[in-house]
């Protein structure tokens, strides 16, 4: 990331980077809700749509006393 950024700032380019907390953020956001108030806040919509991507549809599995769980959707 810092070489992306130092390669970034040589030749006068703008980057965004964007840092999610997987483990915080999949117990707490609505992502349908987030994707439009980043709309909102004025994000440019390439990245509203990278992060809705990157969030809806999303599976998981959980690991409870060393048994994984089946897949489940991750809705909020």
């Amino acid at each position: 990331m810092r070489q992306i950024a130092e390669k970034a700032y040589g030749y006068n380019i703008q980057i965004d980077i964007l840092f999610v907390d997987f483990k915080q953020a999949f117990d707490s956001i609505n992502i349908r809700r987030m994707i439009i108030i980043l709309h909102l806040q004025g994000i440019l919509s390439k990245l509203t749509r990278l992060i809705r991507m990157t969030l809806e549809d999303s599976q998981a599995r959980v690991v409870i006393e060393n048994n994984l769980t089946e897949i489940f959707n991750v809705n909020v």
